[in-house]
């Protein structure tokens, strides 16, 4: 079923933008917008269809559904204390309903993402040191998936091995993600993070004593530092 067409040009930069108005009696469900290029200039291109395709249409998609009240939450509670790369890192799953009481046998599937981080201390005493390599980056990665059914009182227990993979001498951010679906079929989410520390101590430097802008050749350039 085609709800609504659109046609146009595309503006120099080609760019194009246009909407539509779903009808009121639409079925939940998931549905097209589908792009497809209607001038004949490229018709001589002998591609093949598949190379046509990327070349010259493409698809998004979406999904229609009801609106249905929340009637649960969520939540995910990790460690207070220090951790340390190379630890492994525990936490909770929790899902109560609105109402009172535990999210019983609930499904629910998540997984553990990490982050490199960089540590500051919020102590004004240290508010002049770095901690730690000054550039450190790396993407957001997945380090582990995890799934089940929650318990009577709805909760569950996760965990990580940190330290696996990474930069060294950096901290991490470890975020956990969980999507848990009641016997309904809804869904929500939720997530938390902790930072895992490098090693137990940092090491601070403060930026040159008595310079300011580049330093000269042939001078001797000092700095404080803490543990």
């Amino acid at each position: 079923r085609i709800i609504s067409t659109k046609e146009g040009e595309t503006s120099e930069s080609g760019g194009y933008w246009n909407s539509f108005v779903l009808p009121d009696d639409i079925a939940p469900g998931i549905y097209c917008i589908s792009y497809k290029r209607l001038d004949n200039t490229h018709k001589n291109d002998n591609l093949s269809a598949t190379e046509y395709h990327n070349r010259y249409e493409n698809e998004i998609y979406f999904t229609v559904a009801y609106f249905q009240r929340l009637k649960y939450q969520s939540a995910i509670t990790l460690p207070k204390s220090t951790i340390i790369s190379g630890d492994q890192l525990s936490g909770t799953v929790k899902a109560t309903y609105l109402s009172g009481g535990g999210l019983s046998n609930a499904h629910y599937e998540g997984s553990w993402f990490k982050q490199a981080y960089r540590f500051t201390s919020s102590d004004p005493t240290f508010k002049n040191f770095t901690f730690g390599p000054h550039e450190a980056y790396s993407s957001r990665s997945q380090v582990d998936t995890f799934s089940g059914s929650l318990s009577v009182t709805g909760e569950a227990n996760i965990s990580c091995k940190t330290g696996t993979e990474g930069l060294e001498a950096v901290a991490y951010r470890y975020i956990a993600q969980c999507e848990i679906t009641d016997t309904s079929n809804q869904l929500i989410s939720t997530s938390k993070d902790i930072v895992v520390h490098p090693a137990s101590v940092y090491i601070g430097l403060s930026k040159p004593i008595g310079i300011t802008g580049f330093a000269k050749k042939n001078t001797d350039v000092s700095f404080k530092y803490i543990l």
